[in-house]
């Protein structure tokens, strides 16, 4: 996620390549949810599945050197977002079948985190779509760009601090069957 936000601010401040820009932006993102959901499935003991990771990623970069891509944010938003949303989805349905009833507790922080990850991508891609019909308002994309770098600024605090509760929980319940 930190390699994304470097990339579209140095994206903005730099004459390079737009499509460069936002395919290392978007590879990145994507790369940052599937790295939470390998990182799921690896606290799950589950195989993290880098190898379809990596292929996602490079399906993204491959993506945008077609000509659709080139020009139209939206056109990426409505290829990407819903990949975004189908990671974080799978992000917490996997919590939510995985946890026994006495880390369930634990993991619904993060469970909550994830789907309020993936409505924000969905209203995002809405406000996008708004903004496409009605041109003479230059600042949606603005807005749309500052808001998904907070968004992702605030879903990596929160999302360290459900990982942290999680690890606390679960040394807790070792501690406490360990002096039963």
């Amino acid at each position: 996620f930190a390699f994304s936000n470097m990339m579209g601010a140095i994206g903005l401040h730099l004459a390079a390549s737009p499509i460069v820009v936002g395919a290392c932006v978007n590879a990145f993102y994507i790369g940052g949810n599937f790295g939470m959901l390998a990182g799921i499935r690896r606290h799950l003991h589950l195989a993290p599945r880098w190898g379809w990771g990596a292929a996602l990623v490079s399906g993204v970069l491959a993506v945008h050197a077609l000509p659709v891509m080139q020009g139209a944010p939206l056109a990426r938003l409505l290829a990407f977002t819903p990949i975004v949303c189908a990671i974080d989805l799978a992000a917490a349905r996997l919590l939510w079948r995985r946890g026994e009833d006495e880390v369930r507790a634990s993991y619904l922080p993060l469970i909550m985190l994830q789907l309020l990850a993936a409505l924000q991508q969905a209203v995002r891609l809405a406000v996008m779509a708004a903004a496409a019909s009605d041109p003479s308002n230059p600042t949606y994309g603005q807005y749309v760009r500052t808001s998904g770098a907070l968004a992702t600024l605030l879903y990596v605090s929160l999302a360290t601090m459900c990982c942290a509760l999680i690890v606390t929980h679960q040394q807790t319940l070792a501690l406490r069957r360990a002096s039963l």
